[in-house]
């Protein structure tokens, strides 16, 4: 008997006592189930926490600002433009980084670039006659990636003033969709800070962003356009006032990737009164807190599982005891304990199979629905936001994994068949 008649014959076997085999099946199920169906809430809200905070480039780059004395002050939902009221786009208020202290991040060990981002202050945009509508802006790096609702990011190469706004401005402003919104030209004002005089600059809309937890409320302009903003605003002021920025994007050598090294570089900037933030500073605390709940509905499924194997063992045990003279009749043919081993063994994989294949569509379904819901409901707004995700890695994990469960609880009946005296097992009543 080769390993495919073993196949062939453990699932003919399987079946033999097909309520016993189903409830073992659906005790499977619902581990694998409850595994595979938080398991992808922990990839999904982890995928989305990476996609927002992919904004911040790179893993080795660092995002320095000066160090503050008091938290930043955020808003969520876009501010109306009033005429003569105090109008303060500045959403988020922090002290800014001069380019004295840019050259000495530069000189760093470890530090490769450091650029400033530039501080357009703009009063409002307003499409045709429509509401005026108060914004902070930065400027778009290429090293960023913008989570877009639709269109593409600003090109920082185009000579054409370009702007990707946040997804909640685009109601407000007159659009009927975000796909309405793209290529419409939008009006800005800004205002000089040595004369007050105002001045209106055209940009084209290229791209709508999603609901965004980290920037939301943001308008991300091309160079181009963050540029002339700047350059009108700061026109006649001294150059101690004129180049001041909102934080410095600066990179670190190839080399420098592992914590210690970006540690070095910290207590650096630190020394210089400076702070520095990577991606994984602003995602490890959320990302530990999440594993944590999700590792413990994980628990849950893997207690049913335990349970289920015992279930295993019993069906298992008791098929043994059934077809005893059966395996008395195989050994007596010259089949081997190896094989009697594997036929049995085989069967507990195939529970394990079923049972875990059928939990993990059952979880897929189950998953689209929550997803439906969720941006129906308590996600809504938030574009790109999937509270399940399942991956073919993930799930072909849970899958083998529950197969190696199910083997291992097989073994014991297993050994049971394969050590059977063939003249006992054919005396067995």
């Amino acid at each position: 008997m080769n390993f495919i008649d073993i196949i062939k014959t453990s699932a003919v076997n399987l079946w033999r006592n097909k309520g016993r085999t189903i409830l073992t099946i659906i005790a499977i199920f619902i581990g694998a189930f409850t595994v595979a169906l938080t398991s992808s809430v922990n990839t999904g809200v982890n995928s989305y926490i990476d996609k927002q905070l992919a904004i911040f480039g790179s893993g080795n780059a660092l995002e320095v600002q000066v160090k503050q004395d008091a938290a930043s002050t955020l808003t969520d939902e876009p501010q109306e433009y009033k005429e003569g009221a105090s109008n303060s786009s500045q959403i988020v208020s922090i002290t800014p980084i001069t380019p004295s202290e840019i050259e000495k991040i530069r000189k760093i060990e470890g530090v490769k670039s450091s650029e400033g981002y530039k501080m357009p202050t703009i009063d409002y945009i307003q499409y045709n006659d429509g509401k005026k509508l108060k914004t902070s802006s930065r400027e778009s790096l290429d090293s960023m990636d913008i989570d877009l609702a639709a269109g593409v990011v600003p090109d920082n190469n185009s000579s054409e003033a370009q702007l990707n706004l946040p997804q909640n401005m685009v109601s407000p402003l007159g659009f009927s969709s975000v796909e309405d919104a793209i290529g419409k030209t939008v009006k800005i004002q800004a205002t000089s800070q040595a004369t007050a005089a105002q001045t209106i600059i055209e940009a084209k809309v290229v791209g709508i962003m999603n609901k965004n937890l980290i920037q939301n409320g943001f308008t991300f302009l091309n160079s181009t356009l963050n540029k002339e903003i700047y350059d009108f605003q700061t026109a006649g002021l001294p150059d101690s006032m004129k180049d001041q920025y909102l934080t410095a994007y600066t990179e670190l050598e190839d080399s420098y990737t592992s914590e210690e090294k970006i540690n070095q570089v910290k207590n650096e900037l630190d020394k210089l009164g400076l702070v520095g933030y990577t991606v994984d500073d602003r995602i490890t605390m959320v990302k530990s807190v999440i594993d944590a709940v999700t590792g413990a509905l994980i628990l849950f499924g893997a207690i049913a599982l335990l349970a289920a194997s015992f279930g295993i063992i019993n069906t298992l045990f008791m098929s043994v005891q059934e077809r005893t003279r059966e395996i008395g009749l195989m050994k007596a043919m010259g089949l081997s304990d190896t094989k009697v081993f594997t036929l049995f063994s085989v069967e507990a994989i195939m529970i394990g199979l079923w049972g875990s294949i059928l939990g993990v569509l059952a979880a897929m379904g189950v998953g689209s629905i929550i997803n439906s819901l969720a941006l129906d409901t308590f996600l809504k707004g938030m574009d790109g936001f999937y509270l399940t995700q399942f991956n073919i890695t993930n799930v072909s994990i849970v899958i083998v994994i529950i197969m190696i469960i199910s083997f291992l609880a097989g073994t014991l009946p297993s050994k049971k068949a394969a050590k059977q005296d063939p003249i006992d097992a054919l005396r067995y009543e």
